[in-house]
């Protein structure tokens, strides 16, 4: 699991993230894997790395398993729902990890934290030539991700700030191309206004639906290195 080794735990603090997981996990986690035996055995040995709380164990089985993803074009998404109990849990998740954790992991993962404005804005510009099926995942993507990082982890708020989002992209799918040039700055403006989120803040947001995600993770308690 690269969430457990790219924030570099603490013995004190697996120790921690297993308690908060008792209890967290979803059941309802759907895994796009492989049964090709060499990647199960990869697989197998990067658990094992783990259980070992070996550095060098996990780096060798790590760069393995990432080695035949690589050759035999193996996506090791996992689709977890987030808990209700792992929402509640994320805050106090995060305050266990240090400020050079954070940073070092933001770090690592710079290119997947988006910007709520940018996400908003690209998606208006995406939705005008897209297909029907396309513009609803464009949609529900933007408006999620923005959603998350404006609103953070409460579900109210969420749905808050998702819906106003879906109404300004629906709006601005529906113009005509005139119209739309002429009133592409406002909408631009619009989105910025839905965005409006201090940057540390959608950071912490981003940073808390990773550990709330974590939580939910039924591989979890398997995963954390044994011992500890």
């Amino acid at each position: 699991m690269s969430t457990i080794s790219d924030l570099e735990l603490t013995g004190e603090q697996i120790k921690a993230l297993r308690t908060m997981a008792d209890g967290a996990a979803s059941d309802d986690a759907k895994v796009q894997t492989s049964q090709d035996p060499d990647y199960q055995s990869a697989l197998q040995a990067y658990c094992d790395a783990f259980q070992s709380g070996d550095d060098q164990k996990i780096s060798d089985a790590q760069n393995r398993l990432e080695d035949i993803r690589d050759q035999q074009n193996i996506d090791p998404s996992i689709d977890i729902a987030i808990t209700q109990q792992a929402r509640q849990k994320a805050a106090a998740a995060v305050k266990l990890l240090s400020s050079s954790q954070i940073a070092n992991y933001l770090s690592e993962h710079g290119d997947d934290v988006p910007d709520a404005a940018d996400t908003i804005i690209d998606a208006i510009d995406q939705c005008r030539d897209a297909t029907d099926a396309d513009f609803e995942s464009i949609r529900a993507e933007a408006s999620s991700q923005a959603a998350l990082l404006v609103a953070g982890l409460d579900p109210d708020a969420q749905r808050k700030v998702a819906g106003q989002v879906k109404d300004l992209l629906t709006k601005a799918r529906q113009m005509s191309a005139r119209a739309f040039k002429n009133r592409e700055p406002n909408l631009d403006a619009q989105a910025r206004k839905i965005a409006t989120v201090d940057g540390f803040l959608a950071l912490r947001h981003w940073m808390e639906r990773e550990m709330a995600e974590l939580l939910s993770n039924p591989q979890l308690a398997s995963a954390l290195p044994a011992g500890q």
